[in-house]
Parts: C-alpha cells; sequence; structure tokens
C-alpha cells in the first residue's frame, strides 16, 4: 500500500488513518495479497466497447489477453501471515520470484477474477495447488475481492491453507472409490494401499493378534507399495504392544527407532514415526489394530488421524463381521455333524418306521382278510354248540369247546394287534427349518440315482423357513422325488421342479415332473394302500409310497392331490399348515 500511494501522489494518505491500515494490514493474521488492476477495468471497459459478449470464446481466440493483464498488473503489498505462509524471506524477495514461483497457479486464478469481473461479480472463490519458496508443496483456498482505492481498482486476494483438508478430503474419496466392490480381503487390501498412497506411508497394515496373544497375524499389509500376504510377528517389544495395553490409539511423531532400539524391523524399516489405532468389538475389547510406519516425521498429523479413526471404525465393524462368520463356520460344521448323527439315527428310525408300517400293513390285511372267515367259524361254532351240545360225547363237546375258543383267540388277537399298529400314528415333533435343506440332504443320499438317470432337481422359494416334523416330511419329498425320477421313459431325462408358496394358513408345495402321466381314473386309487398301477416288470414297487405320504400331509393338517397328463408329466401337490 505504501508503494501505491507514492505511485499516486497522495501523500495525505501518510496521516494516522493510513498507518494504523498499514500496521493492521501487516499484522492481520489471514495471509493477505493486494495487485493493482486498473489495466484489468480498462481492458473489459475496452472490450464490452467493441460489442464482445462472451470473454471465453475471446479468451480462446486471444490466449495472450490475459497474461499481458496479469504480467502487466504491479502487486500493491503483502502482509506478514502471506510471507509465513508462501515462505518468503522479505517483500522484496516475494515481488521479485512471484511470477517465477507461484505465477503459473495464481495466473490462472487471475484469469477466472478477469471473467468474473467482465460479467459484474465483484468476488470470486477458489483452490490450488502452489509451491512456496522454499519448494512445499501446499494447498490454498482463495477469495478475491475487486476494490476501488484512491483512485486505484484493487484486487484484494486472502488466502486460507486447506493442504491437510484437502489430502483428508482426497484420501477418503480415493479409499471410498475402491471400496465400493469386491471381497471382505480385498476391502482391507485396497484399505492399506489406497492409505499409504494418499499420505505417501510406506507401511500401513491391520492385524490381528493370535489365539496364543503373542504374535500378530496381518489380514492386510501394504509395504512399499505392494500389498504382502500373510505376514506374522512377535507382538512384544513394538509400539503395537502399546495399543492393546492401553486399549487406546498410540503416536510416535518421530524418533520411534529411538525408542524401540532392539526390535530389528523397525530398525530395518528407518522407522521414524508411527500411528496405531485399536480395532474394538461392540463390548469394547480390543479385537485388532490398525497402524502405519513412516520413514520420517508425521506430516499432516490432523488429516491423518481423522482419515485413520474414519476408517477404524469402518474396520472394527467389518472384522467382528468376520469373527462371526467363522463362528457361524465353526457352528455349521458341528451342526453338519450333528446333522450326520442325526442321519444315522434317521435311518435307524425309517428302519422302525418300515417294520411298523409291515405290521399296520398285516394288520390291515388279517382284520379284512381273516376277520370275516373268524366270525364265521365262531358263529358256526355257537350254532353248533346251541344245537349239537347234548348230543355230542364228551370228546365232541371238547373238540367244539376248542373250536369257539380258538376262534375268539384269534379274534382278540387281530383287534389286539390292529390296537397296537396305531401307536405308529404318534404326535409329530415339529423343528423350524428352511426346506432347501431336506432337499439337499435328498439329493446328496439320492446321488447315484440322479447320475445313473441323469436326472435335474431344480428347487426355487425353498428358503423360507417352515415349521414341521423334518423326519417325516423329509420322507414325503424323496418318496415324490424318486417316483418322479423312476416313472419315466428310459429315452428321457427326468426333470424335476419344486417350489413353495405360502399362504396365510399353510405352505403349498409342489414337485412336478416330465414323466409318464397318470390317468385321471386313478388320482385317488393311487394314495391307497397297496395300490400299484404298473407290473412289477415294469416298475418295482410295494405301492406304499404315496399312502405314507398322504398320511404324513394328514398328520401335518395339509392334503395331497395331483394333476397329469399322459406322456407329458404329474405334479404332485400338498399342504402343509403353519
Amino acid at each position: 500500500m505504501l508503494e501505491t500511494q507514492q505511485k499516486t501522489g497522495s501523500n495525505n494518505l501518510y496521516d494516522g488513518q493510513f498507518h494504523r491500515y498499514k500496521f493492521l494490514f501487516d499484522n492481520f493474521p489471514v495471509p493477505i495479497h493486494e495487485m493493482s488492476v486498473t489495466n484489468v477495468s480498462d481492458a473489459i471497459a475496452n472490450l464490452k466497447a467493441q460489442g464482445i459478449e462472451n470473454i471465453e470464446t475471446y479468451i480462446d481466440e486471444y490466449p495472450n489477453f490475459v497474461k499481458e493483464l496479469f504480467y502487466d498488473s504491479a502487486i500493491f503489498d503483502v502482509n506478514d501471515a502471506m510471507l509465513a505462509l508462501t515462505e518468503a524471506n522479505s517483500k522484496a524477495y516475494y515481488r521479485k520470484n512471484f511470477e517465477t514461483i507461484l505465477g503459473e497457479p495464481c495466473f490462472q486464478f487471475f484469469q477466472a477474477v478477469v471473467i468474473s469481473l467482465f460479467y459484474g461479480k465483484n468476488r470470486l472463490s477458489g483452490q490450488s495447488q502452489i509451491t512456496t519458496f522454499k519448494g512445499n508443496k501446499i494447498w490454498i483456498e482463495a477469495t478475491a475481492m475487486f476494490l476501488s482505492m484512491n483512485g486505484e481498482e484493487v484486487i484484494n486476494c486472502t488466502f486460507k491453507e486447506i493442504t491437510g483438508q484437502k489430502l483428508k478430503d482426497d484420501a477418503i474419496k480415493l479409499i471410498n472409490d475402491r471400496l465400493v466392490t469386491g471381497t471382505f480381503q480385498e476391502h482391507l487390501n485396497n484399505l492399506v494401499a489406497a492409505l499409504s498412497e494418499a499420505f505417501d506411508l510406506p507401511y500401513v497394515f491391520i492385524g490381528v493378534p493370535t489365539e496364543d496373544g503373542q504374535k500378530i497375524q496381518t489380514l492386510a499389509f501394504s509395504a512399499q507399495k505392494s500389498i504382502i500376504e500373510n505376514v506374522t510377528y512377535n507382538l512384544s517389544k513394538t509400539p503395537c504392544s502399546e495399543i492393546y495395553e492401553i486399549q487406546q490409539k498410540v503416536i510416535y511423531s518421530n524418533h520411534l527407532d529411538k525408542v524401540y532400539t532392539e526390535n530389528n524391523t523397525i530398525q530395518i524399516w528407518g522407522g521414524k514415526s508411527y500411528l496405531g489405532y485399536p480395532l474394538l468389538n461392540k463390548s469394547g475389547n480390543v479385537i485388532g489394530h490398525f497402524a502405519s510406519v513412516g520413514t520420517g516425521p508425521i506430516q499432516n498429523l490432523d488429516a491423518l488421524q481423522d482419515v485413520m479413526e474414519l476408517y477404524t471404525s469402518w474396520a472394527s465393524t467389518e472384522l467382528e463381521r468376520l469373527h462371526a462368520r467363522q463362528a457361524l463356520k465353526e457352528k455349521a460344521e458341528t451342526i453338519k455333524t450333528q446333522l450326520d448323527e442325526l442321519n444315522q439315527k434317521n435311518q435307524k428310525l425309517e428302519q422302525y418306521i418300515e417294520s411298523n408300517m409291515q405290521l399296520e400293513n398285516f394288520a390291515y390285511i388279517a382284520s379284512h382278510d381273516l376277520k370275516a372267515p373268524i366270525r364265521t367259524v365262531i358263529s358256526f361254532s355257537q350254532l353248533l354248540e346251541r344245537n349239537l351240545k347234548n348230543k355230542l360225547d364228551e370228546d365232541g363237546k371238547e373238540y367244539l369247546d376248542f373250536i369257539i375258543s380258538a376262534s375268539r383267540n384269534m379274534r382278540d388277537l387281530i383287534d389286539d394287534l390292529l390296537s397296537y399298529s396305531k401307536i405308529n400314528s404318534q404326535p409329530i415333533q415339529k423343528l423350524t427349518f428352511p426346506t432347501e435343506d431336506i432337499l439337499a440332504a435328498i439329493t446328496t443320499e439320492i446321488q447315484t440315482t440322479i447320475q445313473e438317470k441323469n436326472a435335474i432337481i431344480n428347487y426355487n422359494n425353498c428358503s423360507t423357513e417352515i415349521n414341521a416334523d423334518m423326519i417325516k416330511l423329509k420322507q414325503v419329498f424323496q418318496n415324490l422325488i424318486t417316483n418322479a425320477i423312476k416313472f419315466q421313459e428310459s429315452n428321457i431325462q427326468p426333470i424335476i421342479n419344486i417350489n413353495c408358496e405360502e399362504t396365510s394358513t399353510h405352505w403349498q408345495f409342489y414337485v412336478e415332473d416330465n414323466g409318464i402321466g397318470i390317468k385321471a381314473d386313478y388320482y385317488k386309487r393311487i394314495f391307497d394302500l397297496f395300490q400299484k398301477l404298473h407290473h412289477k416288470a415294469e416298475f418295482e414297487g410295494t405301492g406304499l409310497g404315496l399312502a405314507i405320504c398322504k398320511k404324513i400331509i394328514a398328520q401335518h393338517g395339509g392334503k395331497i392331490w395331483i394333476e397329469s397328463t399322459l406322456g407329458k408329466g404329474t405334479t404332485f401337490y400338498f399342504t402343509i399348515a403353519k
């Protein structure tokens, strides 16, 4: 300002008011750079007088237009804060080297100001990266304001260093862009690699303690811009051990190698700085750590801390999910073992059920094929006893009594046998499970048959959990699936589709095949005991399977029915009550 006032010859500005402004300007904490731009106003007025309406087009045609204005504009003044920001030794040094050091980024901003002034906007803000007079790259946010001061037109530029915020924003964007897709492991690798790149850190890693707590196994490790897998190191005598001891972040901004002189890795790396954060589960326990090691003092510590704190929270959540998945995997293996044991018990139970079914079938035959003639024998024996007992000798009477007694014993035996067979209808044992579990078990158990017939089994919408007797429902599906494979032309590949739909009161299933089909006359008969529609030479079986299905489904409060077309296939429908 002093030079400007001398140039304009306004000596009266050396009064107290000016000196007060000059004092405030020099000591104002915000960096300020002022330029005389009267030439800019004159040039803009000239363009408008020529009828120029779009200055951007004009600049494209005459690129030297703005450059000439820029280099013809005189620097009014810079304050001490601006000298500190740009690391200039003095105002004279600043003016002398301004074009060489700060010229290009300032020119770009100057051009934006000229365009704004052309359209009548006297204020403009923007961001740019500059190199200080000592060669350090920093990001600044500049705000330019157009002013008229005692006959001079001035651009007053205030600056704010935003290197840390810019670095933080760029790092977050870089990391987020790389975490959009990929597996959990890829996410961890991308996180350490992106943090290393954003802050120029040679070593960034995420680790968890081994079961004995003596060592660290890295989940992701970026070393000198490369991802290294499966790194293990001793936890003791490392800055990482402090994280587990105090359960808080650990910072060494410099001289890490002087503190951990016995740590060979730190010495080999030339580690000077360290920043590490604990990974915590929901209970607040340390389950891992997220750390970086630098070969020099930590630069932009605040920005680095903000970014690492942000992704420490993310990594803690992801790591806890990993532990949960591992626990689920172990639980799944336990369940598989239990299922194997259950399958063995199930086989024994099926043998028991089959034995009981045979007993029930025998009782059925006995009740219908034997009971009637036995009643006849008893009736005629009683008739003989009434009419001939007095005419028979002792031997005859004894024989007659024996016949009557034996017939009655046979009748009682059949009645007891029928009563015993009803024990098979025990209460169902309901469990909650997805149908796809038993379908998967069935396809595994009949894999040999599936491969022999080259069968295809599809099931959809079967992941919803239902409440039923798993063993008995498995028997239903197995009967229907094996029938669908069996009752098929030899030159046709069996294709079975299984689906489930949910109603307000039931689950409804269907098993659809492309087999030989069934005549409508037999739709009801096929569910009765011992009903076979084909000779044994054509298709093996006892005729009990569908009867068993019907009884099990009835126990579950449902019903079973079919739709079929000869030569094209059959669909069995059944429901299970909720």
